[in-house]
């Protein structure tokens, strides 16, 4: 398991990267802008606010961690904030390497969110993305969030200690109950990032962190930052079958653990997202994947619960 932070620039603003590495952390993602425009917040201008975030997103990469940055979606102009936002990105030297994620837990509507996904999506070819929301926002409205993206940030917290002595984020996840992985709301499965706390101390301060785990691999995180492509060398290629990529493929957008609950349905997966990660994979291998191929992988992965089919699937 890999652990990180999300932080802001005015709230966070005095955090210390190298120490936050020492510490255990792997990735950290900052904010970068709200509706269209870069905050102003707290004494802290806009021009201000710009320079603290990338001054972290270079030193993240200078100091080995995966970096990243997030929008805080407005209600209204969709389109245009995943531009300002993609600019900002580009500004920091991404998005190639760099998680990104997108913030819902203010007043944008359902058609807010798609939209801003689709504009992110013809901006960049199809650069991951992940979802940050909780139940607590999220759940009333009742959206499917699968059609948004496969990858949600969820946020589900632990009861925070009240010292400041730096916390052990292995010790403090362990401490999250297995069943917190699995959301229970948006037609996710399961959270690909689950931020556990809001008051962890954590690079030189305390009580004032927001703590994140992601249950996997640096290679495996790094597959979130990279757009549609997975390295293979000659004799990759020259030995993979087609089922054990489409299967890898799988597993890059669900957790393994997750195909299958036992008592509880098999996981829904997006099929038009999951046919263009196949394609992306049979390219490497010179494989095109037919429609028959493709209801053959899905069954063999979900459908393990009886009576599912993919087609019940969604």
């Amino acid at each position: 398991m890999l652990y990180g932070v999300d932080i802001h620039a005015r709230y966070q603003g005095g955090i210390d990267l190298a120490r936050l590495k020492a510490e255990g952390y792997t990735f950290m993602c900052t904010k970068a802008s709200e509706g269209t425009s870069i905050p102003s917040s707290g004494g802290l201008g806009s021009a201000g606010f710009a320079v603290r975030f990338l001054g972290w997103v270079a030193q993240a990469r200078k100091l080995g961690m995966v970096p990243g940055l997030y929008h805080w979606l407005k209600a209204g102009n969709a389109a245009a904030q995943a531009q300002f936002f993609h600019a900002l990105v580009q500004r920091s030297g991404g998005p190639q390497g760099m998680l990104i994620q997108l913030d819902c837990e203010d007043n944008a509507t359902y058609p807010d969110v798609l939209a801003w996904a689709k504009e992110w999506e013809r901006l960049t070819d199809g650069h991951p993305f992940l979802l940050y929301t909780g139940k607590w926002w999220w759940g009333p409205r009742g959206w499917d969030g699968t059609r948004v993206t496969p990858y949600l940030w969820d946020s589900h917290y632990l009861t925070a200690d009240a010292d400041v002595t730096p916390d052990d984020p292995a010790a403090m996840a362990a401490r999250v109950p297995a069943a917190w992985w699995r959301p229970g709301y948006g037609n996710w499965p399961a959270a690909t990032i689950l931020q556990f706390t809001s008051r962890g101390d954590a690079g030189s301060l305390g009580n004032n962190v927001d703590l994140n785990a992601f249950r996997g691999t640096r290679d495996e995180l790094l597959t979130f930052t990279q757009t549609g492509d997975i390295d293979m060398d000659e004799k990759d290629k020259a030995t993979a079958t087609a089922d054990t990529w489409r299967l890898l493929a799988l597993l890059q957008n669900l957790p393994a653990a997750e195909y299958q609950i036992p008592g509880e349905p098999a996981p829904r997966v997006e099929v038009n997202l999951l046919r263009k990660r196949l394609d992306e994979i049979a390219a490497k291998v010179d494989q095109p994947i037919s429609d028959e191929q493709l209801e053959r992988v899905m069954r063999k992965v979900l459908g393990g619960v009886d009576g599912a089919t993919p087609a019940a699937q969604g």
